[in-house]
């Protein structure tokens, strides 16, 4: 994945340590452009600013054809519908936020610290993952 963070802001070194073992095995990386990371980046920022997101890691990629965000978001969270509320904020702060780009997807789901239960945007009324976009509408916000 691309950049992970944890809830202090901090990189984790999972990606730097895999990204070199490539390079030393002979394989070749190749850079994302700089909207990819902004993404990355933006998206795991805002995850990471709600009370209850343990960790946020997204891969961003922008081409022609058209882009694709892959999340991981841990929450911690006792039971699903805490999880959910914690959901709910963090799709109003993406929803909130003027910078992103309205074609951007959110986390299909959101892990539960320590269990393998998880939640999704369809525990907070919507139909699948939605887009920043689609989250404005339903949350009626024009950052």
């Amino acid at each position: 994945m691309g950049v992970e963070t944890t809830r202090q802001g901090r990189p984790r070194l999972a990606g730097a340590v895999a990204a070199l073992g490539a390079l030393l095995l002979g394989g070749t990386l190749t850079a994302c452009s700089v909207t990819d990371r902004a993404c990355e980046e933006r998206m795991a920022e805002i995850a990471l600013s709600i009370d209850g997101v343990v960790s946020a890691e997204f891969d961003c990629e922008d081409n022609p054809s058209g882009g694709w965000v892959r999340s991981e978001v841990v929450l911690d969270a006792a039971t699903e519908d805490e999880g959910a509320l914690i959901v709910d904020e963090v799709l109003r702060a993406y929803a909130e936020a003027p910078d992103l780009d309205p074609e951007w997807s959110t986390p299909q789901e959101y892990q539960l610290e320590g269990s393998s239960e998880r939640v999704s945007a369809n525990d907070v009324g919507f139909d699948g993952s939605p887009t920043v976009e689609e989250a404005r509408e339903f949350y009626g916000i024009e950052p």
